[in-house]
């Protein structure tokens, strides 16, 4: 799997700049300079000493592997490329019994001029519990999972709601560098595909880069819609991470 890549450029490059600090401060300085020579670097990730698991990120065409000390010989030695590292059955076959999350696509994005609505007149309104209650019951384990709302920090939320008083989609914006500005979305099934979720998503992205000046988007490589999405609010691929880790955690 190689790195996502935009043919068009819109980001500017201080905020580019801004995501090489993210990458740098979790894998060391000077990550984001590698050359050609450091395709594959396995080290324990600065920012990541008190993860268990194995964190996986191919950018830029190098390949990022921190693994805790007891595994940082053994990973070494399996030879992690560009060709396997975001492979979830290569990291199975070698990690017996532990969890892959992922891959994930992260996406960026530093303009607020985003549609305010493309769902008829529907528009977003700060959300509440009942209103992701709502949707927590009509989604999957994975899609809750992926939403960003299974953890324990949600600091915004804004949900756009139907006439009988229901929710139709509901987003968030979550921890990115130390400020929310990571945007999570969820859509009843029954809508998918009617916009709303456009609505809701925009509006989350559009405050992140109004107080933050950037919004991040992670996305499955297998879930099209949402990487669809992501690609109509004007999000540009940066890198492609997956992660592993024991089950137990």
């Amino acid at each position: 799997m190689r790195t996502p890549s935009c043919s068009t450029r819109h980001v500017r490059p201080e905020s580019w700049r801004r995501v090489d600090d993210y990458w740098n401060e979790m894998f060391g300085e000077g990550s984001t300079r590698r050359t050609a020579d450091d395709a594959v670097v396995v080290e324990h990730g600065e920012s990541l000493r008190e993860y268990a698991g194995v964190y996986c990120v191919l950018r830029h065409q190098t390949v990022w592997v921190s693994a805790p000390p007891h595994l940082l010989r053994t990973v070494t030695e399996w030879h992690p490329s560009v060709e396997t590292v975001m492979d979830a059955q290569w990291w199975y076959d070698r990690l017996n019994g532990w969890s892959v999350l992922g891959p994930s696509v992260h996406s960026f994005l530093d303009r607020s001029d985003l549609p305010m609505a493309a769902a008829g007149e529907a528009v977003a309104q700060a959300a509440g519990p009942d209103h992701l209650q709502q949707l927590r019951d009509r989604v999957t384990e994975a899609e809750w999972a992926e939403s960003g709302f299974a953890g324990d920090e949600n600091p915004k939320a804004w949900v756009v709601m139907g006439e009988d008083d229901r929710a139709l989609a509901i987003s968030n914006l979550t921890p990115f560098s130390g400020v929310p500005a990571d945007v999570g979305v969820l859509t009843d099934p029954a809508v998918r595909g009617s916009g709303f979720a456009t609505v809701a998503a925009a509006t989350a992205a559009r405050h992140a880069v109004k107080h933050h000046g950037i919004a991040r988007w992670r996305a499955l490589t297998t879930n099209a819609a949402s990487r669809r999405l992501a690609a109509k609010l004007g999000f540009e691929d940066d890198c492609v991470q997956l992660a592993v880790r024991p089950s137990s955690h």
